[in-house]
């Protein structure tokens, strides 16, 4: 067995937190679930352990709660192009061959057939906003220009969008815009395309989407530029175009203490229980979206429209908006707290 499926494996007793670690720690976004005898009982990706997330449960259930029964697989005797056909066929990235005995011997990744730097898809980062939450640091710079680790939080996002093979950006700008324009100019030195786009007014979280050109015929990934996190952009892509949505809404779990004694009573006022600063979880808007272009139609022409609007009239239209949550680092700097925070931790993660 090779040593990089063995760095896979995990028990079937393992928890979901043992399978994403092992998910995070390697380059193939996998887990495989075996039995005592080492054979293959299910696998665990990615989106397998984000869906279960979103149903409302935890990371420490069991691995085999969680795992893909059903999954596919090829054995040592069969050709890698029945692998490669079906992982096209079925929008897979990798699929285990197992020997004669079901155990899993290696793993054929849909990228070792088409290994391509370049993706189709665009990146329309949002970087106009006067970022008045976090003055007076935005007096003088707008809020994607703040530095973090050395580098603009913009120029963080740009590097990491561009690593996973997006070369051509949008940026829609206008607090301050002189100073975003006169530092990454066409994008040539970060080796990528970088278009403009002015809002003359502010045109809101949303409504610069539209003067998206026509021309994107693919799912464009749409991000604040005041984020920070090490998310897979390939992944996210992945996971919209098995969703069959209109927009994917990266999402974030939200912890909020109450700090006081909530008293929960009955229809006469009477006692029925004392909950001792419980916590309280929401699914929050983590600035991070992929979108079908053809659905930025339904935006009004440069007008402003904030997201949580736009969404709404998607959703009038009868379209999907599909969930993904975020389990990876994630940072909204959007308050000096934050600001500080990400400062202090950015270089950790990325160490």
């Amino acid at each position: 067995m090779y040593d990089q499926i063995k760095k896979l494996l995990i028990p079937e007793n393992a928890t979901a937190l043992n399978a994403l670690q092992v998910i995070n720690e390697g380059a193939n976004q996998i887990a495989l679930v075996v039995d005592g005898q080492g054979k293959l009982k299910g696998t665990l990706s990615d989106g397998d352990i984000r869906r279960w997330i979103l149903k409302g449960h935890n990371l420490e259930a069991n691995a085999s709660e969680i795992m893909n029964k059903d999954f596919r697989f090829i054995r040592c005797s069969d050709r890698r192009e029945l692998a490669w056909k079906i992982m096209e066929d079925e929008l897979l990235s990798q699929i285990p061959i197992i020997d004669i005995e079901g155990r899993p011997v290696d793993l054929v990744l849909f990228q070792d057939r088409s290994r391509v730097d370049n993706i189709p898809n665009a990146a329309f980062i949002l970087a106009g906003g006067e970022g008045k939450r976090l003055r007076p640091y935005t007096e003088s710079c707008p809020k994607p220009m703040l530095i973090i680790n050395d580098k603009p939080i913009l120029e963080i996002l740009i590097e990491r969008l561009r690593h996973a093979g997006i070369r051509r950006f949008y940026l829609s700008v206008n607090y301050l815009k002189e100073q975003i324009t006169g530092h990454f100019g066409d994008g040539t030195e970060w080796g990528v395309e970088i278009v403009y786009i002015e809002e003359e007014l502010p045109l809101g979280t949303a409504g610069s989407l539209s003067m998206l050109p026509s021309s994107e015929s693919h799912p464009v990934l749409v991000a604040n530029g005041d984020i920070l996190s090490n998310f897979q952009p390939a992944n996210l892509l992945r996971y919209h175009d098995s969703s069959k949505a209109a927009m994917t809404l990266c999402t974030r779990d939200y912890d909020l203490e109450i700090p006081y004694g909530v008293i929960e009573s009955d229809e006469r006022l009477n006692l029925k229980e004392i909950k001792e600063k419980p916590v309280v979880r929401f699914l929050v808007n983590a600035g991070i979206y992929v979108i079908r272009p053809d659905c930025l139609r339904l935006l009004p022409p440069e007008q402003q429209v904030d997201m949580p609007d736009f969404i709404r009239i998607l959703q009038s239209a009868g379209q999907k908006v599909a969930l993904y949550p975020l389990h990876e680092y994630w940072a909204d700097i959007g308050f000096p707290e934050s600001l500080n925070n990400a400062t202090l931790e950015w270089p950790t993660i990325n160490s």
